[in-house]
């Protein structure tokens, strides 16, 4: 194999370890939550929340609360009622 060959051979090699973790689709396409979220409800009516970390597919925290009427639907993270929220639910913990 000559020189230029194997190069040429590295070349890609080490390029497609660099592109491994980026995404094709961009982050938004496998985000949970479409919007923001609502920013404001009553804490005694959320029966489960899930918290969903950022991910190379999507670039931000999602926070999915089911409500004790069964429906699920997107919080605000950024929102300050979300926020006490969040403190509250941690120092029960």
């Amino acid at each position: 194999m000559n020189s230029t060959a194997l190069t040429l051979l590295l070349v890609l090699l080490m390029s497609s370890t660099l592109l491994q973790g980026i995404s094709i689709v961009g982050h938004s396409e496998k985000c949970l939550c479409s919007g923001t979220g609502i920013s404001h409800f009553q804490l005694s009516r959320i029966k489960k929340l899930d918290v969903y970390p950022e991910t190379p597919r999507c670039a931000k925290v999602e926070l999915l609360a089911t409500f004790v009427n069964g429906i699920r639907t997107c919080l605000n993270p950024k929102s300050p009622w979300v926020k006490r929220f969040m403190g509250k639910l941690l120092k029960k913990r």
